[in-house]
């Protein structure tokens, strides 16, 4: 006979004095956790310990000639899909589902395979039992959150700087080992220098990312698992090739992204929060740093400073600015191959203080400034001889702090020269601003509310953290809906036929007369979505109904009816109509308009949905 050792380890060990509610409903899982049988197999289960928010679930399966296989689930409770955890019966076993919302449960089989999965199983004796193990884990859940919230509170640009110095290290995987270093460079306010060294069994290579910490987006902060390997990525802002990459010493092409490796799950979530922290405060420090210039001279000194003379590998450029309002801009390049002497010539008030953009093409770095209306107002004489009129100069810069201060000196000019005061009073981030990817789906009909604060260019909260998760934006701040599911009356068992709509073919019923969940009516509404990518149409994806309150219930109907040529419709529904854009680097922001008072619930996924549906109710 086969034989299962289940052996769950939970430890709960505090940071505040109230820490035993927790070990109390860990206790409480235990007394639950009995020994089953099925006829087949025995499931022998135990609870211990070992990380203070940490389970440790083992599975030793035994058959009656003794053959054994054991696989170790390690997990976080925090991570647990509360509304997911359910009973399950199957021909001759009952046991209840525990899944997290992404791949965050790391299972080892026989202390050599390791991956991570999204789901395991706890096995009952009787579906009472299993009653009572999914009450017991879904009041752990909460928590376990509160646990992992309290681990990391830095506050300060410097705590991070520290915490990120301290702990990225080296790490191993089956696969490679990973020597790895941050360092701050004190040159600049959020420089930093990211050293991996990954060793295979047969190669070593060393590589090396110079970057700054307030052109990384917290939004796209996100795990990646590769293997048995867990990591961290982030991309830039807009994903403009802004870090500076080097190969065995050797410069490469810039690139928009860095991936850290983590030791376990539990640092990678710390490293993600510590990332999401820095990076606004980051910002926040640099832009306080900046001193604006006062005169031409103190400006065109700082131009020729930040750009002058530099060498990309074999490549040489040497820069000079003269002038004050009137620029004369002079730029050679030698290659050893080939060489090049342009002088530019352009005022000042000719310039679009909106056009000056930072981006970087293979190994260069460089700063454009257009003209306004992209006139062709800019002298070029080419080595003495041709003579053209262009629409942008480019200028090359050695560092990304470098192009951020250019930026700021030329917008300074800019502003002696003519006198208008600059708008823009984030001008070291906002870099090209794009509204490409707004999409407008549909519009909802007007009428009184109150007037909304935020609006898509306004709203600055975290993407949500798992796929399949969205949350309603309220005062900039997340805020989670109801999860709930829905079940189906279909054609007789709907028993209605409705005037006006025709024969009901199904009723999608929700329990429960209305969601716990209030939101003020306003003449706009935001929401965010993840949906593990942002490169999917929006209304085939996302879809909302309006619901009727009936007695406990809240209801949608299925109807069929006639159309204006005698044929039949069936399947109607009506999904409230909705603009989206892309938020982050795995989400969508969803605007609404004017939502009526009344019950209202998303369902994700389009066509490859489940039951599962997020609720809200707006009121006056």
């Amino acid at each position: 006979m086969k034989l299962f050792k289940i052996t769950i380890l939970f430890l709960f060990v505090t940071f505040l004095s109230n820490a035993q509610d927790l070990t109390t409903e860990v206790e409480a899982i235990s007394t639950h956790l009995t020994t089953v049988n099925n006829g087949k197999k025995d499931f022998n289960q135990t609870i211990s310990v070992i990380d203070p928010t940490v389970v440790n679930i083992t599975v030793e399966e035994v058959d009656s000639k003794g053959n054994s296989s054991t696989k170790s689930y390690i997990i976080n409770p925090a991570d647990i899909k509360k509304n997911g955890v359910k009973k399950v019966v199957k021909k001759n076993l009952i046991y209840v589902e525990v899944p997290t919302r992404q791949k965050l449960i790391k299972l080892t089989t026989d202390n050599e395979k390791i991956s991570y999965v999204n789901s395991l199983k706890v096995y009952a004796s009787d579906i009472n039992n299993a009653r009572e193990l999914v009450s017991k884990i879904k009041e752990a859940i909460p928590r376990a959150q509160q646990l992992v919230d309290q681990r990391i509170t830095l506050t300060t640009y410097q705590e991070c700087i520290n915490w990120l110095e301290n702990n990225v290290g080296s790490v191993s995987s089956s696969s490679w080992d990973y020597t790895q270093s941050i360092n701050e460079n004190s040159s600049y306010l959020g420089s930093i220098e990211f050293n991996k060294e990954i060793i295979a069994a047969k190669s070593t290579e060393n590589t090396k990312y110079l970057f700054n910490l307030l052109l990384l987006n917290p939004k796209t902060v996100s795990f990646k698992i590769n293997g048995d390997l867990f990591s961290v990525t982030v991309e830039t802002n807009k994903a403009v090739k802004t870090i500076k990459y080097l190969e065995d010493g050797v410069q490469k092409n810039y690139t928009n992204k860095i991936t850290i490796a983590c030791s376990d799950i539990e640092q990678a979530r710390d490293l993600r929060k510590v990332l999401k922290t820095i990076i606004p405060l980051a910002k926040e420090s640099f832009n306080n740093s900046i001193t604006p210039i006062s005169s031409y001279s103190e400006g065109i000194e700082q131009l020729n400073n930040l750009t002058g003379s530099f060498s990309f590998n074999d490549e040489n450029f040497k820069q000079r600015f003269t002038g004050e309002c009137i620029i004369d801009y002079t730029k050679e390049y030698d290659s050893g191959d080939k060489t090049d002497m342009s002088d530019f010539n352009f005022s000042l008030n000719d310039i679009d203080k909106n056009k000056i953009n930072y981006n970087s093409k293979g190994e260069f770095l460089f700063v454009d400034i257009f003209t306004k209306s992209e006139e062709p107002f800019i002298k070029h004489i080419s080595n003495g001889e041709d003579v053209k009129y262009e629409k942008k100069v480019r200028f090359y810069v050695s560092s990304i702090e470098n192009a951020l201060l250019l930026k700021q000196t030329l917008k300074g000019l800019i502003f002696l020269c003519s006198g208008e005061e600059d708008e823009n009073e984030d001008i070291v981030i906002n870099n090209s601003q794009d509204n490409s990817d707004n999409q407008t789906v549909n519009n909802q009909p007007e009428h009184s509310t109150k007037k909304a604060i935020y609006n898509f260019n306004t709203i600055t909260v975290e993407e949500p953290q798992f796929m399949g998760q969205i949350f309603y934006v309220d005062n900039n701040t997340q805020r989670d809906l109801e999860e709930n599911v829905y079940y189906i009356k279909k054609g007789a068992s709907a028993g209605r036929k409705i005037t006006g709509i025709g024969k009901v073919n199904a009723i999608f019923m929700i329990d429960g007369l209305s969601s716990p969940v209030k939101i003020q009516a306003q003449d706009k509404l935001y929401f965010i979505c993840n949906y593990g990518g942002n490169n999917y149409l929006p209304s085939k994806i996302i879809q909302m109904l309006k619901f009727d309150q009936k007695k406990r219930t809240r209801e949608y109907i299925v109807s069929s009816s006639s159309n204006a040529s005698g044929d039949t419709e069936n399947n109607k529904f009506s999904f409230i109509k909705f603009r989206a854009k892309k938020y982050g680097n795995e989400s969508y922001i969803i605007e609404f308009s004017n939502l009526t008072p009344g019950e209202y619930g998303f369902s994700i996924g389009g066509e490859d949905s489940g039951k599962e549906m997020y609720m809200f109710s707006i009121v006056e």
